[in-house]
């Protein structure tokens, strides 16, 4: 019995105020797949404080429910399985029932299901809990979906745009390609700045490019994920005289598992609210939370050299994409180090690669090697160094490609476009 009392006095401080505090308590609605499903549900959340649970076994009944003006609940918590299309059709239909759009719509659905919640989240959920349920993580869920901006607010439109860039083998140049998009969307941005996440939290070296101090504010996320919000977020950022906002790397070699993927969502959540652009540098293994970042972008670069090797990790990534449901993520091929006229400077044609990988390639990127080793050895990035060079052109027009035409400024020189058509 007391460790009952204690369980339930730990879980009283951990809710936010509008679930502890409030004169009402948050209430949440259950579907699930038969009576006996909503009763276990009903049990798991009853030692939850601060909230009200009701359960449907069918959605029949809930239009009816949603109209009932203060019965109306905060939270639709969905039973299903990812695995079944008919129930992440399910979700998809849920959006078209009236009185929902203000309604958080959280999944329900096995923890041991991989990709599980990236399904549900492209069906159309607002967020993922997963089972057995554990009150700590359905309180951190639970917490975001009441903070969440609903559609139809004003705020919704200042959401900010994840621009990811990500390798499948090393020496690619993605974060190269990070770095320099951030600082040239530092510049750019108008009403808001740009940031940088360094998400490769093995072997990330954005901060060393930059000539930024080694040592990273990330421990504290590091630490306590529950504990990230907007301030918390802003006090880990190091500031670059571009004026680019880092979230550098760990110092120490960590394993991916440190990071969760409802702690790395809630994390670019916050980041596109705050800023106009987020750059996002991925590692170049797949990691458990690559899902969530990949799902959450508006744009993914995909960097990869003109070579066989590089063909090849590419089909079998563009396979997985297709088996796992994801292939029509918002994906960008950038062939780089591209040398134009020289017969043999790259391994293979872009023709070849195209013809071996089934995949276009979008942008090519120039081989500029003195200016990018100068870049390098001065912590300094490379459009700030020479903003004229057609490496910095081809940068830019690429992001004006896909983030707006008007994005930078036109240069006072005409130079080649690396832009494929």
């Amino acid at each position: 019995m007391n460790l009952m009392n204690m369980e339930r006095e730990h879980l009283v401080k951990m809710m936010p105020t509008a679930m502890n505090g409030g004169k009402s308590p948050l209430k949440v609605l259950i579907i699930a797949r038969t009576e006996a499903a909503c009763v276990e549900l009903q049990a798991a959340f009853a030692p939850m404080p601060g909230i009200s649970v009701e359960a449907l076994p069918t959605l029949g009944k809930l239009p009816a429910t949603l109209l009932q003006g203060n019965s109306q609940p905060s939270i639709l918590l969905i039973d299903i399985d990812s695995d079944s299309s008919e129930d992440l059709d399910l979700i998809r239909e849920l959006r078209d029932v009236a009185g929902i759009e203000r309604v958080s719509v959280i999944a329900l659905t096995d923890r041991a299901t991989d990709l599980a919640p990236l399904r549900a989240i492209r069906a159309g959920a607002d967020d993922v809990l997963l089972k057995p349920v554990n009150l700590e993580e359905a309180r951190e869920v639970f917490s975001r979906a009441i903070e969440r901006p609903r559609p139809g607010r004003e705020v919704s439109a200042t959401l900010g745009k994840i621009i990811v860039f990500m390798h499948l083998s090393g020496g690619a140049g993605a974060t190269t390609l990070a770095v320099n998009s951030g600082s040239a969307l530092a510049r750019a941005a108008r009403n808001h700045e740009a940031c940088l996440l360094d998400l490769d939290i093995q072997f990330g070296n954005a901060a060393n490019l930059l000539d930024l101090p080694a040592a990273s504010p990330i421990q504290e996320f590091i630490d306590d994920p529950s504990r990230l919000d907007a301030e918390m977020l802003e006090s880990m950022m190091l500031r670059h005289a571009t004026g680019l906002h880092v979230l550098s790397a760990p110092r120490a070699l960590l394993p991916f598992s440190v990071y969760g993927a409802a702690a790395i969502r809630t994390m670019l959540e916050l980041a596109r609210r705050r800023y106009e652009f987020v750059v996002a540098d991925c590692p170049v293994a797949l990691a458990p939370w690559t899902d969530a970042v990949l799902e959450s972008a508006f744009v993914i670069y995909l960097v990869t050299p003109l070579s066989v090797p590089a063909a090849h990790r590419l089909n079998k990534f563009l396979e997985l994409l297709r088996q796992e449901g994801m292939s029509r993520l918002p994906l960008k091929i950038v062939a780089n180090r591209y040398q134009s006229g020289h017969r043999r400077a790259n391994d293979i044609t872009v023709a070849q690669f195209e013809k071996a990988t089934g995949a276009h390639v979008d942008f090519l990127m120039p081989n500029d090697y003195s200016l990018i080793s100068m870049s390098h050895g001065q912590g300094k990035p490379a459009v700030r160094l020479k903003p004229n060079s057609p490496f910095t052109a081809s940068l830019k027009q690429m992001l004006a490609a896909d983030l707006g035409k008007e994005l930078f400024a036109p240069s006072r020189r005409g130079f080649f476009s690396f832009r494929r058509s």
